[in-house]
């Protein structure tokens, strides 16, 4: 794992993990983790909401490229993704009760 990758795992300020996200994800812009990450960071801080679901559509279409390949990867992103979609689905969906919607 590259120092920057660390430094944006172990952050926990929203903020500083979004200054790091672009310059991980254009180091390497198929990685599912990165997405999920961030994702699960906006669920966390109960921001950003509808971006989450964006990167969580993201990885789950790069989830779907990566299962056609002759070597698949781990399916444990898969469930991370399953998890976070699950989660920012019933947030919004609080959100949305809350708002009168």
């Amino acid at each position: 794992m590259g120092a920057r990758m660390r430094l944006f795992s172990e952050a926990k300020d929203l903020g500083d993990r979004e200054k790091l996200y672009p310059e991980i994800r254009a180091t390497n812009p198929n990685d599912i983790s990165t997405r999920i990450e961030m994702a699960g960071a906006y669920l966390e801080a109960n921001q950003k909401l509808p971006q989450a679901l964006v990167l969580l559509d993201e990885a789950d279409g790069l989830m779907d490229l990566n299962s056609k390949t002759d070597q698949p990867s781990s399916r444990y992103p898969e469930q991370q993704l399953q998890f976070w979609k699950g989660r920012n689905i019933r947030r919004m969906r609080m959100r949305d009760s809350r708002n009168g919607g």
